[in-house]
């Protein structure tokens, strides 16, 4: 559904003709009385299945944001801005059943290679700021969930407009607008805390998932000076 037609002129310039759109979700966030909660819902609908078809293609959008969602007229999701995409290369090896040792360890060197060629050509220059994701703040390794983040941090946007209806919504996590792309990843840590401030005290469960121990030092080390607080503070009227 993308180009609609192909043109070309004398000059053997030629012009893509693609479908137009009166609106991003940016301009409907200024002007938050008309998102109600079905709007909102739908869009959230629509903003997740786009996602998932991005996954599945192995794509990573990697500049998820309000700017970059063009709306149709009844809030169907269009995604747009795909100059920063990539391919993420996928972590499985095929089945090693009946291999022999020789060919389960080309599997794996090959694995590792194509893992290596990924990495280094996910640029860490993602995302507008403050929708950027821990893992590219730290400059580590990331992959589909990142959009994820982004998707969260713009949905939180959307919600907000229908909780308040006043105003443009804030987003989320302003203060990562200082973000330098060009300091080390110890650097960028206080952009870091500032986001773990805003996500309120972690219990173990909701640590249980880290792996790395060193970053699960860090985050506890850091809930020390986080107060207790639930999300639900920055969207009193959301069911």
């Amino acid at each position: 559904e993308g180009a609609r037609d192909v043109k070309s002129d004398a000059d053997n310039s030629i012009y893509l003709v693609m479908e137009y759109f009166d609106r991003s979700l940016e301009d409907l966030l200024r002007k938050p009385s008309l998102i109600t909660q079905e709007i909102a819902d739908k869009i959230f609908y629509e903003l997740s299945c786009a996602l998932d078809f991005l996954r599945t293609a192995n794509v990573v959008h990697r500049d998820i944001k309000p700017s970059s969602i063009q709306l149709t007229a009844d809030y169907r999701v269009k995604l747009c801005d795909l100059g920063m995409t990539c391919i993420s290369t996928p972590n499985t090896i095929r089945s090693v059943d009946n291999m022999s040792k020789d060919e389960i360890s080309e599997e794996l060197n090959q694995t590792i290679l194509k893992r290596r060629e990924a990495a280094e050509n996910m640029s860490h220059l993602t995302t507008t700021r403050p929708y950027r994701s821990p893992e590219v703040i730290l400059l580590e390794e990331y992959d589909f969930a990142i959009d994820i983040w982004a998707a969260g941090c713009t949905m939180y946007e959307v919600f907000a407009a229908c909780s308040h209806q006043k105003e443009k919504p804030k987003v989320l996590f302003s203060t990562v607008n200082s973000y330098d792309s060009s300091s080390s990843a110890e650097a960028n840590q206080p952009h870091l805390r500032s986001i773990l401030h805003t996500l309120g005290f972690q219990t173990r469960e909701d640590l249980g998932f880290i792996s790395n121990p060193l970053s699960l030092v860090f985050l506890q080390s850091q809930q020390k000076a986080i107060q207790k607080q639930k999300m639900r503070q920055y969207l009193p009227n959301t069911p």
